[in-house]
């Protein structure tokens, strides 16, 4: 009987952090199917886009924000993934970069106020 009740603990356990890390992925913009199917330098650059947008979308030109929604919206349909090339999501991690320069530029404006 005992046995039992620790393999329902464990069971209990691993649905409960299961539920938790897919809760995670989603809310960084990522599908529990996608690390089957898409390279993770794409993936890296999905995580990147779907942050710039969500946190400080603000900040972003137009052109940033439209070359981002394009590569979320490209990486999204199975037919338009493949043709992603990885110079695509190098671009992509450039403009996570240079809004992460601007980010803390405004950070250490503030500070020194």
């Amino acid at each position: 009987m005992n046995k039992h009740l620790q393999q329902r603990d464990i069971q209990i356990k691993h649905d409960r952090d299961t539920q938790q890390t897919d809760q995670w992925l989603k809310s960084q913009g990522l599908s529990i199917d996608a690390f089957t199917e898409i390279d993770t330098l794409l993936l890296q650059a999905q995580q990147i886009a779907h942050n710039c947008l969500k946190h400080h979308g603000r900040l972003l030109s137009e052109s940033e924000a439209r070359v981002l929604n394009q590569f979320l919206q490209r990486l999204q349909k199975k037919a338009l993934r493949r043709c992603i090339k990885p110079a695509q999501a190098y671009k992509v991690m450039n403009i996570g970069k240079s809004l992460n320069r601007r980010v803390f530029k405004q950070y250490k404006q503030t500070q020194a106020k």
